[in-house]
């Protein structure tokens, strides 16, 4: 949370004074298959199950449905937030192609 010193807080209200930053971290992993509501089914490079993203634009989407109905995985870098207990990544999303 980014705040300025001399700012005060307000219940229920958004300020500019306070600004919340999500410190992102990057991951190299595997698509290796869509859910049935077409979310993307991610692997870590050891093969262990990585979880799932949701959020690509539509050019990212089309390239990895394509790539798949050839049966070939395809390697995306996804920022997240951190990982969950079960050591699967936190809201992923599509960075970009390996």
């Amino acid at each position: 949370m980014l705040k300025r010193k001399d700012s005060r807080y307000y219940t229920g209200k958004r300020s500019d004074d306070w600004l919340k930053v999500i410190n992102y971290s990057y991951a190299d992993v595997w698509v290796t298959g869509l859910t049935d509501d077409r979310k993307w089914l991610l692997a870590f490079s050891d093969g262990k199950p990585a979880g799932t993203c949701e959020f690509a634009p539509p050019l990212a989407r089309k390239t990895v449905y394509r790539r798949l109905e050839s049966g070939q995985f395809v390697k995306v870098r996804v920022k997240y937030r951190n990982l969950t207990k079960a050591s699967y990544l936190r809201t992923p999303a599509f960075d970009c192609f390996i």
